[in-house]
């Protein structure tokens, strides 16, 4: 096999063996049990956000507006929360301490929703967020 071959066939190894890793990966329990909690909030308030799968939070870094990281080999973590509805409608969504449960979040959007109540104080436990977007349009 010449050097280009032997190069591209371990380029296809490496890719290969990232991936199979990645797929391995499952979300950190605390922010699985967070985003349990958050789903039947929308269900009880407004209807859950377009495209999340809830029969099975173990694929919630696929959802749409959830972005994830790796932390180890074996676990992620949620960083971002973009959540807006479908279509613009009356949506009513109780802006509660749950959000403060994602330890590791950095950008926390919520948009199109009639957001009640006020800013939670557990929100200041989220030392790692860099962007709050809170937005009744």
């Amino acid at each position: 096999m010449s050097a280009p071959n032997v190069f591209v066939a371990t380029l296809i190894f490496v890719f290969a063996v990232s991936a199979a890793s990645t797929s391995a990966q499952t979300l950190l329990p605390d922010d699985r049990a967070a985003l349990t909690e958050l789903v039947s909030k929308f269900q009880l308030a407004s209807g859950i956000p377009p495209g999340w799968v809830v029969a099975d939070t173990s694929i919630a870094c696929t959802w749409p507006g959830i972005s994830c990281i790796a932390v180890n080999e074996t676990f992620l973590t949620i960083k971002v929360l973009d959540i807006r509805p479908l279509k613009r409608s009356i949506y009513w969504l109780n802006l509660s301490p749950v959000f403060s449960k994602f330890r590791n979040l950095e950008v926390l959007r919520i948009m199109g929703y009639g957001l009640i109540g006020s800013l939670p104080s557990e929100i200041s436990m989220l030392t790692q967020l860099q962007e709050l977007v809170i937005d009744n349009y």
